[in-house]
């Protein structure tokens, strides 16, 4: 499988499988405040696993991304295209 990159609180995590363990968050450079809020939050993991994390429990993170990502969508209709609301461009610290 190839690895899936994805930025993260000025990290990158990379994944070489279609999950992550609390122990992959906690060695990637994450706020401990951070990982206890989306081991909260991702959805477990049921698919298929590596021998060696089969003890553990595991996140599904590529759906909670997604997941996050259509969100933002939703609330932000045109924010992939830097556009607000309304198609007026979106204000970035208070700048006009």
């Amino acid at each position: 499988m190839s690895p899936i990159f994805s930025p993260l609180h000025d990290s990158v995590l990379i994944l070489y499988q279609p999950y992550v363990t609390e122990m992959d968050l906690r060695h990637s450079l994450i706020p401990d405040e951070l990982i206890e809020d989306l081991l909260c939050t991702m959805p477990i993991h049921s698919g298929p696993d590596l021998e060696a994390d089969r003890h553990l429990p595991k996140y599904d993170y590529i759906s909670f991304m997604e997941r996050m990502i259509d969100n933002d969508k939703q609330e932000r209709p045109g924010a992939a295209n830097g556009l607000g609301k309304e198609n007026k461009p979106l204000q970035v610290n208070g700048a006009k």
